[in-house]
């Protein structure tokens, strides 16, 4: 029905391995995306048979048959469109494994503390004025470690399509971090501590942005992660002189959970690699 309506399958890949990761990982288009003038109950009728959870499905094809005769008979069809919340939800629960969850988990969590540590180190070095030098030093050091660390996790085996767009954000991000320090630059007369406590929001912003790119292409917690480091980006700005060690703990916290949460999504069957 969706290839009747839209003069092409719902999902499409490169190669059949990554059409079948498509069809267990991805939601279709909306209908309306490739043709705007199909009845939205006919994309509705047609966007359930395609469900991932078959409680979300039709129950019988009797049913389906009943809701496309009320449709032709320009009646009111009994399936609905699930509400924002239950959008809300789906979205947020919604899982796409990134690589090897195995890989990336350890990756996380001794990127976390390699993370946490360097954090509180610059932290230190902020409260006690130490040179610019230093500071800057400790952040590549981090950046080299995290690198370091998703090389060893991840050279084993050949790269997959997710391996490739994680890699690809982490070198982003580790990227923003180094080059943040370099482009802005303190205004005439500036403090320099106040200087460098006015990067430390700007991290956790640049860090909020990509947890929003990885909510939408893997696990949709990232979305709700990237909302708490928007609000602590702002919080950081009124905390003064403290808004680096909390920046640090709070960074370090988050990315060891998170690696801790993709080794137990190893563990599921349908995840294994």
């Amino acid at each position: 029905m969706y290839e009747l309506l839209t003069k092409r399958p719902p999902f499409v890949g490169a190669t059949w391995i990554e059409t079948v990761e498509k069809v267990r990982e991805q939601e279709p288009s909306p209908v309306w995306y490739f043709d705007p003038d199909v009845p939205r109950d006919l994309e509705t009728i047609c966007l359930a048979c395609l469900q991932k959870n078959p409680a979300q499905r039709y129950a019988s094809p009797a049913k389906l048959a009943a809701d496309l005769d009320h449709f032709l008979n320009g009646e009111a069809i009994e399936w609905r469109r699930p509400g924002i919340v239950e959008r809300i939800v789906r979205l947020v629960t919604r899982v796409r494994p990134t690589g090897r969850p195995v890989a990336w988990g350890w990756t996380l969590i001794l990127g976390g503390i390699v993370t946490g540590t360097a954090y509180s180190a610059i932290s230190w070095g902020i409260a006690t004025e130490q040179p610019d030098s230093l500071l800057y030093g400790l952040l590549c050091c981090n950046t080299l470690a995290t690198m370091g660390f998703m090389w060893a996790n991840l050279r084993v085996r050949p790269l997959n399509t997710g391996d490739r767009e994680g890699i690809t954000h982490v070198i982003a991000i580790m990227a923003a971090w180094v080059l943040l320090p370099l482009l802005y630059r303190p205004a005439d007369g500036m403090d320099p501590t106040a200087y460098r406590l006015s990067l430390v929001p700007l991290f956790a912003f640049l860090f909020s942005l990509t947890l929003f790119l990885q909510g939408a292409l893997y696990w949709g917690g990232y979305f709700v992660i990237g909302i708490a480091y928007l609000i602590l980006a702002f919080v950081l700005k009124l905390m003064g002189p403290w808004s680096p060690i909390f920046f640090s703990l709070f960074s370090a916290l988050v990315t060891v959970a998170l690696g801790m949460f993709y080794l137990r999504l190893a563990k599921q069957r349908d995840f294994a690699r």
